[in-house]
């Protein structure tokens, strides 16, 4: 689970409470196996009172709109882990109010009443779809996590034409990294180059050290700079697991 939350190049928000749900349970099984050594289940106790401590910490706003913006949940995961409705229904509104808020556009004026009138006319019971992006969305299945070839962020990018407000949305919310590990693994380099011996090095020095470092790895800079913007493309839409 430290492994599947901790990636870097694919969206993890909405795996938070996934991971929160799979490790309860795992704990659970032990909590309850009277096979098992006592030290085990004492400590899987002692496991489940931390994660129950910090759960509630994971019900932010960032991370209830990152699950229901994961076209594989939806609302609808929160129903398969047995939420209680009045906790689904209280979710469901705030992510409702915040696209109402910030993302839905302000509506379009309406045409001529008389046009209008010789269109109900001519369609009788045809009528237009008045639904909203984010409607639209939740009223829909949710997808196979097969399907998404791209990735999520694919997924957004191929529906973009269908949601274009909504997928804005994806993208601010769903770009957020669940953990600080890909921040923390970018200065990781940092104590490989400045050992104990090296510790005076201008901030310069270093600077260049580390480019150095990148580009003997490429026949040339231009090489490097070309392959980099390749992998960051293909960051963005979260079709890599690695950029090794």
């Amino acid at each position: 689970m430290t492994k599947t939350i901790s990636v870097q190049l694919v969206p993890t928000m909405s795996l938070t409470g996934l991971v929160y749900i799979q490790l309860f349970r795992h704990v659970e099984a032990y909590k309850s196996n009277s096979r098992a050594q006592l030290p085990i289940v004492e400590a899987a106790k002692l496991a489940y009172i931390k994660m129950d401590k910090y759960y509630p910490s994971s019900d932010g706003l960032v991370y209830i709109v990152g699950q229901v913006l994961d076209p594989r949940c939806k609302l609808k995961w929160f129903k398969e882990v047995n939420f209680k409705p009045d906790v689904i229904k209280g979710y469901k509104q705030t992510v409702i109010d915040y696209w109402k808020k910030h993302y839905k556009p302000v509506g379009l004026a309406n045409c001529d009443e008389d046009a209008e009138d010789i269109f109900e006319r001519q369609l009788k019971r045809a009528r237009p779809d008045n639904r909203d992006e984010m409607e639209i969305y939740l009223s829909e299945g949710i997808v196979k996590s097969s399907s998404l070839v791209n990735g999520m962020l694919g997924w957004w990018k191929d529906n973009q034409s269908k949601y274009p407000n909504l997928s804005r949305m994806a993208r601010d919310f769903l770009g957020v990294s669940a953990t600080g590990v890909p921040a923390e693994s970018m200065f990781t380099m940092g104590t490989d180059l400045l050992d104990p011996k090296r510790m005076s090095m201008a901030g310069e020095t270093v600077k260049m050290s580390l480019c150095l470092r990148a580009w003997l790895k490429f026949k040339s800079r231009e090489e490097f700079l070309k392959e980099k913007a390749s992998l960051v493309s293909k960051r963005m839409l979260g079709c890599l697991d690695s950029l090794d």
